[in-house]
């Protein structure tokens, strides 16, 4: 098990905790364990400061922000 700071962005709302998560896991799977009910596509990653695809792996500290995608015209 690795630990991992995940920060979560919702419209008004930033939660912050830590998380333990199987080695070798990927940011999808790491969205399952916080049951997301919406697609990846749904959703944008940064981990450690830098953008990242739900396929990532993550590692011991990683600090993962979770945004909703916007659109706008």
């Amino acid at each position: 098990m690795i630990t991992v700071k995940v920060t979560r962005m919702d419209e008004n709302n930033k939660n912050e905790f830590n998380m333990k998560v199987l080695e070798e896991s990927t940011i999808s799977e790491l969205l399952n364990n916080l049951n997301f009910n919406k697609k990846t596509g749904d959703y944008f990653f940064i981990v450690n400061g830098i953008f990242k695809q739900p396929n990532h792996i993550l590692k011991e500290g990683d600090r993962i922000e979770i945004f909703p995608a916007m659109c706008g015209g």
